[in-house]
């Protein structure tokens, strides 16, 4: 996975699997995946995985055609959604495990647009391909059941106008975690939960979200998608960056102190 410096993202399959086996506490791991981050899209995934072609080889966009670097970027992102199908394949199968993946991009990528390429545009300024990301949640039975999250509830949200803004406090939500610095008007969750049972528990009771079995069934959820990655990986030309991912977890030293014993093990990748 790293022949040429740079490692792509399969890298993670393995130390995940790793860590799993050695997870005795309530845990949030956070893999900080490249996804498709240019110029040089054409070493984000290995060669089996280049399947629109011609694809551009090379950071110099000016010795390629716009085919070619669209096809180069494509082909990231069939990685990506190979990169998701076995991370939440390992999930299900978790049978020790009660699991979840969030999945979000930072930013998105322009393609060629009115003569625009990469990112960073001023927000004000940037056209839609740099401001339009996915953001992609697979929870377990289990953990639905652990956390009284109503994936019905959840689903209808997909449509919703949702921004990063929204993040912080959805992870705080999704754990059901209280604090002070928790906003239930930006937490996605807030309006899901079945019942309030995790974090009405005595201060000094383990977290619920630990180890249980896993029922049969699981939903994907997709929110603020335009296609799935399996839509996007079959030539759907879908646009968005497949960046940061899986659990940016802003769930500070602060929020450690805060919450003393009942927060989460967290694990930074």
């Amino acid at each position: 996975f790293c022949a040429v410096g740079e490692c792509m993202d399969g890298i993670f399959i393995q130390a995940l699997k790793e860590y799993a086996q050695t997870i005795t506490t309530d845990t949030v791991l956070v893999l900080h995946d490249i996804g498709s981050h240019g110029p040089t899209y054409y070493l984000r995934y290995p060669e089996e995985f280049e399947r629109f072609t011609p694809a551009c080889r090379t950071a110099e966009f000016k010795n390629c055609t716009p085919e070619e670097i669209t096809n180069a970027y494509d082909n990231t992102i069939a990685y990506t959604d190979e990169i998701l199908a076995q991370t939440i394949e390992f999930l299900r199968a978790e049978d020790q495990l009660t699991t979840a993946l969030l999945y979000v991009s930072d930013h998105g990528e322009s393609l060629g647009e009115a003569g625009l390429y990469l990112h960073g545009a001023p927000y004000f300024l940037a056209p839609e391909f740099q401001i339009k990301v996915p953001m992609i949640l697979w929870m377990s039975d289990g953990f639905q059941d652990k956390f009284s999250i109503s994936k019905d509830c959840l689903a209808d949200k997909k449509n919703a106008s949702l921004s990063h803004d929204n993040l912080f406090h959805s992870l705080l939500g999704m754990l059901d975690i209280r604090t002070n610095v928790h906003n239930a008007d930006l937490d996605i969750f807030a309006t899901c939960r079945t019942e309030q049972k995790v974090a009405s528990r005595g201060r000094n009771q383990r977290p619920m979200f630990n180890r249980s079995p896993i029922g049969s069934q699981e939903l994907p959820i997709f929110l603020r998608r335009q296609a799935t990655p399996s839509q996007a990986s079959a030539g759907y030309g879908m646009k968005q960056h497949f960046g940061i991912s899986f659990l940016r977890c802003l769930l500070s030293s602060f929020c450690s102190q805060q919450l003393g014993p009942t927060l989460p093990t967290i694990v930074f990748f």
